[in-house]
């Protein structure tokens, strides 16, 4: 289930980076220190310059711990691009789910007749009133409704038998009260069988003195119903539901499948059936803008009811668009951490380098003297940058392989373990490096011999 985060800058944020900021200076920055007040000043004193084995051990322990850091920052730096590419294509996979039925050019708004006065029969003769109304409306290509929008994080599910079948154990199926017209009006295709037509809307009275018993409400169900339930032959005229009264249904048509609840959760069995509520979402498909027309809709709903009031008018990409603003902000922050981890990781390594180039200054100058040729110095620091480049993206790939996994609940359409993200974010990796490398392997190759030779 996506997750919901509250992000707001307070006080507790502000201290805690504070202090995290005085205690990384603090930290790395006694380090050198100490190391120098451990210095043996009787092996400094033998030479003006300090005892050249000493230095070599402080240079040695000095590039390793450089090294070390470096290959951190890089392994880090790909577990946070790992866990950014699975975020952003579970975002992209999310965009690109067919819902079932055609999401542009759709007006939503919602009704509730029940807030003013409607009861039963005016409900119904009201919802009509609106449908032709709206749907004489320039630009409106078809108008419908239902009791909540799809795709709109609203769900409801009854249980129910297969009609005859006593012995049988109740099944789950979701349900949902449309209006007619809504399968021609959502672009939903209707497979086999008929809409809903009028005769279809009339209330089934709970008393069998009213209406003799036994009388089928009719419902459109989609195919996974019929895949799951009815089974192979023709589910037109099949009853389900209860095994006797009124609580059933009879099978008028079969619909193609379409999400319901959300773009995550599979399709479940589903039964579409005449709408009886006193409340509704109205779905109203527009030749262009959908919101262009939205004042014409308020002046047909001011004709029929001034007193009726229009709730939440929007898209239905609107809608789409506000069930993915988690994944959204996810893969936004994790992209921004991930580009600020790739900078440092960036500039780290070209710290690095150009600090070896330096500290090898003289021995540079020594191989071109004897004759090194510029391509084998670019080598060797290209060779040494793009090494700790590998150390890091294999380092990085364990702790991608231990930590994505905690990413599986937010994910979808994609593994925690992903060959084309890791090889992503490998090659990304790759080319920063060289990036890094560059500079730092062309001044060792601009060094000039005597001077290098005079160094120190």
């Amino acid at each position: 289930n996506p997750v919901n985060l509250h992000v707001a800058l307070d006080a507790r944020v502000l201290l805690f980076t504070l202090a995290a900021t005085v205690v990384t200076g603090i930290v790395f920055g006694l380090a050198p220190g100490l190391r120098g007040a451990r210095a043996d000043l009787s092996l400094s004193l033998k030479d003006g310059v300090g005892n050249t084995q000493s230095r070599g051990r402080r240079r040695f322990r000095t590039l390793h711990l450089g090294n070390g850091l470096v290959v951190a920052q890089i392994a880090l730096c790909v577990v946070v691009l790992a866990g950014a590419g699975l975020l952003v294509r579970t975002l992209a996979n999310l965009r690109a789910v067919n819902p079932g039925f055609d999401t542009s050019s759709l007006l939503l708004f919602d009704l509730q007749p029940a807030l003013v006065g409607y009861k039963g029969a005016r409900v119904q003769t009201l919802y009509q009133r609106v449908q032709d109304g709206i749907a004489a409306i320039p630009g409106v290509r078809g108008v419908s409704y239902s009791d909540d929008a799809l795709v709109g994080g609203s769900l409801s599910n009854t249980s129910f038998n297969l009609h005859g079948q006593k012995g049988e154990p109740s099944s789950d199926t979701d349900i949902m009260s449309v209006g007619i017209g809504f399968f021609s009006a959502l672009r939903m295709p209707l497979l086999l069988g008929r809409d809903f037509v009028p005769g279809d809307f009339v209330p089934v009275p709970d008393t069998p003195d009213a209406k003799p018993s036994g009388v089928p409400t009719a419902a459109v169900v989609n195919q996974t119903f019929v895949r799951r339930f009815l089974g192979p032959g023709n589910p037109i005229g099949r009853l389900v539901g209860g095994n006797s009264g009124n609580n059933y249904w009879r099978v008028i048509g079969v619909s193609g499948d379409a999400k319901y609840q959300d773009l995550r959760s599979a399709i479940e069995p589903t039964v579409y059936m005449p709408s009886e509520n006193g409340y509704a979402s109205f779905e109203v498909r527009t030749a262009s803008d959908p919101m262009a027309v939205l004042p014409a809709v308020r002046r047909v709903m001011r004709e029929v009811d001034p007193n009726l009031p229009v709730f939440r008018p929007r898209t239905q990409t609107e809608v789409i668009d506000s069930l993915l603003g988690n994944e959204r902000m996810l893969a936004k922050l994790a992209t921004a951490l991930g580009a600020l981890a790739l900078l440092l990781a960036c500039i780290g390594l070209y710290a690095l380098l150009a600090q070896e180039v330096t500290r090898r200054t003289r021995e540079i100058g020594i191989r071109m003297a004897l004759g090194a040729a510029r391509g084998r110095l670019l080598g060797m620091v290209l060779g040494l940058g793009l090494a700790l480049a590998g150390c890091g993206v294999a380092v990085g790939f364990a702790g991608a392989w231990a930590l994505t996994r905690f990413l599986g609940n937010l994910l979808f359409g994609v593994k925690p373990i992903d060959p084309a993200s890791l090889g992503a974010v490998a090659a990304i990796l790759i080319a920063v490096a060289l990036a890094a490398c560059a500079l730092p392997a062309r001044r060792a190759t601009k060094v000039d011999p005597l001077v290098a030779l005079r160094y120190e």
